[in-house]
């Protein structure tokens, strides 16, 4: 199922299409594209005003679960179906 978190038993109920809004964590969105790609076949859309403020975001959230699992097998074949815009 999808989740706004790594590893979580806090799911999101089906959805065909779903716009996050709100104070989450900067890297909820892209914890969701993964486990959407990684329970399909399909792509995942990533869409933000500014890739370079997310990307900056990111960085200064320093997410350990990312750091930990970025290099891994599953976690790099989920990710090349993020597109990111």
């Amino acid at each position: 199922m999808a989740s706004l978190f790594p590893e979580s038993h806090a799911t999101l109920p089906p959805f065909t299409s779903l716009l996050v809004q709100g104070a989450y964590h900067a890297s909820a969105p892209i914890h969701l594209a993964l486990s959407l790609t990684r329970q399909s076949d399909s792509d995942a859309l990533f869409i933000s005003p500014s890739r370079q403020a997310i990307t900056d975001t990111m960085q200064a959230y320093n997410d350990t679960w990312l750091n930990t699992h970025s290099g891994d097998g599953s976690t790099i074949n989920a990710s090349a179906r993020v597109k990111m815009l």
